[in-house]
């Protein structure tokens, strides 16, 4: 009996940790996809629906980075096609708004540095995965990166290495670009 009530009860959190992180995407990808006026048309990618950054090196170490398209090759035709020989990452949200990107010709692995990265992290994502993701993200000098948690107000924010002030959804949160994000009615 004792038995049954735990994995009803861990059975509940697994639920309302799926809609609370559910919650804060689908706010943060409408927030932007009605400021921007663009959702899968270049601008806003949802990691959600299998679409991927990519990056070079090994995401458990230092040497993680994504790849920087200015660097790599004006001739995004020639590039899109080795987007499938490189590592890929599903972020829950990234948006191209300024920079430059390629996308294989499957149109799932995009290669480039994201004007805009949010993660949504849950009690699953530890620690070495959670810092992982904050060097691969913040090894692009002009991305701004935001981490969310499911059970707190508080929006970590980091531009390339720099951390930011954190924000609170209880509050409009404003990127550095100017982007407006109203997410005070998930607030806790």
């Amino acid at each position: 009996m004792q038995n049954d009530l735990c994995k009803i009860r861990s059975d509940l959190d697994n639920m309302l940790t799926t809609i609370r992180h559910s919650q804060l995407l689908s706010k943060l990808t409408h927030e932007i996809m009605d400021k921007t006026g663009e959702l899968h048309t270049n601008k806003i990618l949802l990691g959600r629906t299998s679409l991927s950054l990519v990056y070079y090196g090994n995401l458990t170490s230092s040497n993680a980075k994504l790849v920087d398209l200015a660097k790599e090759t004006d001739n995004l035709q020639c590039f899109a096609t080795k987007i499938d020989n490189l590592s890929y990452i599903q972020p829950n949200l990234f948006l191209f708004q300024q920079n430059k990107w390629a996308k294989n010709t499957r149109n799932t692995r995009f290669a480039g540095y994201p004007d805009f990265v949010a993660e949504i992290f849950s009690e699953s994502n530890k620690e070495p995965e959670r810092q992982a993701k904050k060097q691969l993200y913040g090894s692009s000098p002009i991305t701004e990166h935001w981490y969310l948690t499911q059970d707190s107000n508080i929006v970590e924010r980091w531009l390339g290495k720099n951390r930011l002030e954190d924000l609170t959804l209880e509050k409009i949160l404003v990127t550095q670009y100017g982007l407006k994000i109203d997410l005070t009615r998930l607030a806790l």
